[in-house]
């Protein structure tokens, strides 16, 4: 409730329902409601959708509920790249069905992989090591030093040793599995 109050303090300082119209006090309100999930909070994000799509869509992260996927499902194909960031580490077959769905188009699919350790995730590493090739190495996360994760950084440096993102992602690896814990 001292949330919603703080909420309704800033909009009516703002100018009320006009100021959800602008860009950039549709944008406020977004970062406001962001991992809300409530009837209100939805309520808000259909009010400021069309003054800032992209805040409003990037507001529904992390979140799980059915309105959240609807949304997701709804925006997939026309702003790839926000509804993937909203499900970044998500393990969920919905998840899993967005990112499959775009993932040889979009980079960010791979990117919302960080440190998931699935069999689709692998699957998608490998399906598109080709195409984003330093994107499926910095997907890897914590996995890199693992068996499987070490062969998919030899692979990927065998077949695009020059690509510059890459190797800053290798040698990131790399440095990161020397340094010893500080006692």
């Amino acid at each position: 409730p001292r949330a919603w109050a703080l909420r309704d303090r800033w909009l009516d300082a703002a100018g009320g329902d006009a100021a959800l119209q602008t860009y950039e006090g549709a944008r406020v309100m977004a970062r406001a409601i962001s991992g809300l999930a409530d009837d209100r909070a939805w309520g808000l994000r259909k009010r400021i959708l069309e003054a800032a799509p992209v805040p409003t869509l990037y507001s529904i992260s992390r979140l799980v509920d059915e309105r959240a996927w609807k949304w997701r499902e709804r925006w997939i194909h026309l702003a790839s790249k926000v509804v993937l960031a909203t499900v970044d580490g998500i393990d969920e077959p919905r998840a899993w069905a967005l990112r499959e769905a775009v993932a040889l188009r979009c980079k960010e699919a791979i990117d919302s992989l960080a440190g998931l350790d699935h069999p689709i995730a692998w699957r998608l590493r490998e399906a598109c090591a080709d195409v984003w090739p330093s994107t499926v190495v910095k997907s890897l996360g914590r996995l890199a030093t693992t068996p499987r994760g070490e062969a998919l950084v030899a692979r990927q440096l065998a077949r695009h040793g020059d690509d510059p993102s890459l190797l800053k992602h290798a040698a990131a690896i790399a440095l990161r599995a020397r340094e010893a814990p500080i006692p």
